[in-house]
């Protein structure tokens, strides 16, 4: 549906009308922003929509169904505009409607004001409409008189106050401008309002001025008493603008006009979307299966059937112009096979699912029994064979090998005594001992430009409260905004810990702390530190707690694991000696939901010997402190975790202080020792 300088009807009109308009009045001209027909980003330049010129605002390249006005700027106060070509209609009120006020914290919409000119360059303004309050239903009427004359111009003017330089402001969707009723015949009055319709439908015109004859176009243009003559509903099988005129005793109704979008709807396998084009008139029903939900406010996830994959981006439970949140309304899991409606789109090349799609229904599989896991035979120092019962109609089984070791929660390395390990730095940050909060080093910072560092905090649980905190010193000379959290969750869209705030004392050792509530899905924290430009100084201590979690249970899948099975067992090898493994089984088919994943089964490998396998109480001329392997006897060491990953080399003593507590294996040519720190 192209969003235009068009006509609507008299219906419509009454009920997008906030006070102050009667039954029967027009909407002569508009600017829709919902249709979303003219992409732009910019928001300090001048640019066309629909014969408006907006200056000021802008729709995320067609990513939004609305224009935000404000946007990233960093001036304190800014003005935008909204200018109508021409109005050749005596206009008696204009509306506004907006999706909100202020989208973000650090701004407000001062007022908005509404300029009537009787030239293009706004040099003669013939009224001034600054009185309405801000809201997001807003309707302004001639300051005298009851309308303003025809062959106008309309200039909207924002005016607002933003202290930050992120992206908010407010949201608008639509301008109309109602004509002002003369004539004596009703306007005539569709049966059915102008929107999006996914089958055919038929549009009944009716009249309310006894005696008078309909007339109306299904091609866009204006009808007159030359135009075919109403006698009965109007089919509508393809998009179509529909436009009627009542005549009566030669004096003619205002005109009404709705656009019946119809979308084309074509079943199709995954592989068949995606060699389709891309479009957004047609809509694809496509049948698969749920995985990999990576966000549950907006519903994006994959969906797979026998011929494919495809990414999802945004489910609704009806169909949205723009995604209404309503995917958790659903009740919707992983491994759900669902029907929904989308069109072929893309991201970078790759092809996704847009729209957003909007859900048809939900299959309701069998669930298959949940298999019971027995206990592993044939257990060896480095492999077992593992075994369970099979499952009636199950087709192949999912099998589960993990370790698992006990280890710290909260940031590894927060003090930087082990330099960078495990954080990821951009170019503005380097090592220093020349100023630390505590120990001996602490990591400087200076900024030309935003910089981030950045590590990913796993395990957290939703419900519990979790807290982070850092350490700064700012350099008393610096003129930037210093540093700031601006931390993600996986699995949650919250944004609690983006602190608007900067951390900016000077001069001084200044701790920064802020505790929030791990929002529901949420599984691990992206802890960022965002320093400003201009801003230089030093970081230390940087640390994450969460209530009733000192540490957790990590569990680490052996290589291979998953493994897809179609027996009842399976030998697992390539272990390691007196090491304890953990299996779990789900049974799989095609036509049932998944089981559940069935009892655990622990088997610890046997002790080794030879070669490479003996396990001694003591390797000679090797010890452990709690800290430090020391290597007396200068043997080449490796030093293992319990699932296999080597972690250090070296030939004389090896540091295990930064090193997440744990079981770890040292092994030498011909030997290997088990420490515990």
């Amino acid at each position: 549906m192209k969003a235009n300088y068009f006509f609507k009807s008299a219906l419509l009109a009454a009920i997008l009308l906030i006070g102050g308009n009667a039954w029967g009045q027009e909407v002569y001209a508009s600017v829709d922003f919902t249709t979303k027909s003219v992409s732009h980003a910019n928001y300090t330049d001048t640019w066309d929509y629909a014969g408006w010129s907006i200056y000021g605002a802008a729709n995320n390249n067609a990513g939004w169904a609305y224009v935000r006005v404000g946007g990233k700027s960093t001036a304190s106060v800014k003005t935008s505009s909204f200018t109508s070509p021409i109005i050749n209609a005596e206009i008696s009120s204009i509306t506004l409607t907006a999706i909100n006020t202020a989208s973000g914290s650090s701004f407000t919409m001062d007022n908005i004001t509404l300029k009537v000119a009787s030239d293009a360059n706004f040099t003669t303004i013939v009224d001034e409409v600054s009185n309405v309050a801000v809201a997001t239903a807003m309707t302004f009427v001639p300051t005298s008189g009851t309308s303003w004359a025809a062959n106008s111009y309309y200039k909207l003017e924002f005016n607002w106050s933003s202290t930050t330089t992120s992206n908010r402001g407010m949201d608008v969707e639509k301008v109309e401008l109602f004509a002002a009723t003369t004539s004596s015949v009703a306007t005539p009055e569709f049966s059915l309002s102008s929107g999006t319709y996914t089958e055919a439908q038929n549009v009944e015109i009716t009249c309310a001025t006894e005696g008078a004859t309909i007339y109306y176009t299904t091609n866009g243009d204006d009808p007159t008493a030359t135009s075919t003559e109403y006698s009965g509903a109007i089919p509508v099988s393809t998009t179509t603008t529909l436009k009627a005129i009542a005549i009566k005793g030669g004096e003619s109704s205002n005109i009404a006009s709705a656009t019946y979008t119809i979308l084309t709807i074509q079943q199709a396998t995954i592989e068949d979307f995606l060699a389709a084009s891309e479009s957004e008139d047609v809509y694809y029903e496509l049948t698969g299966r749920m995985s990999n939900i990576t966000n549950t406010t907006y519903g994006n996830f994959d969906l797979t059937d026998a011929t494919g994959t495809v990414y999802v981006y945004g489910l609704t439970a009806t169909m949205q112009i723009s995604n209404d949140k309503s995917f958790a309304s659903l009740g919707l899991a992983e491994g759900d096979v669902i029907t929904i409606r989308g069109t072929r789109a893309s991201y970078s090349g790759t092809a996704q699912v847009g729209g957003p799609a909007y859900f048809v229904s939900k299959t309701i599989l069998p669930v298959l029994t949940t298999p019971v896991a027995n206990e592993a035979t044939s257990i060896t120092p480095n492999s077992f064979v593992a075994n369970w019962a099979a499952v009636d109609n199950a087709t192949s089984y999912e099998l589960n090998v993990w370790t698992e070791e006990s280890v710290e929660f909260g940031v590894a390395n927060s003090s930087f005594e082990n330099g960078l390990e495990n954080w990821v730095a951009e170019d503005a940050y380097s090592l220093s001992t020349d100023n630390a909060h505590t120990g001996t080093q602490s990591l400087y910072f200076s900024a030309s430009k935003t910089k981030d560092l950045r590590q990913t905090i796993n395990n957290v649980t939703p419900g519990e409260t979790i807290t982070v905190s850092y350490w700064y010193y700012l350099d008393p000379t610096m003129t930037g905004n210093g540093l700031r959290l601006w931390c993600t969750w996986e699995g949650s869209d919250d944004t609690s810990l983006q602190v608007q705030e900067y951390s900016n004392v000077k001069g001084a050792w200044t701790e920064a702390t802020i505790s929030t509530t791990v929002p529901a899905g949420a599984t691990a924290l992206n802890l960022e530190i965002r320093v400003y430009n201009n801003s230089n100084g030093y970081l230390d201590d940087i640390t994450v707690t969460q209530t009733n979690t000192s540490t957790i249970q990590v569990q680490t899948p052996i290589t291979g694991s998953p493994f897809t099975v179609t027996e009842t067992s399976k030998a697992i090898t390539g272990l390691t000696a007196e090491t304890t493994y953990h299996y779990s089984v789900v049974a799989k088919a095609e036509s049932y939901t998944d089981s559940e994943a069935s009892n655990i089964i622990d088997v610890t490998t046997s002790k080794g010997s030879g070669t490479g396998l003996c396990h001694p109480a003591t390797l000679e001329g090797v010890s452990f402190d709690g800290q430090v392997i020391r290597n007396a006897a200068g043997l080449e060491l490796s030093v293992y975790t319990v699932s296999g990953v080597c972690v250090k080399t070296a030939a004389g003593d090896i540091d295990m202080s930064a090193m997440p507590h744990g079981i770890y294996l040292v092994r030498s040519a011909n030997a290997v020792l088990k420490i515990t720190k």
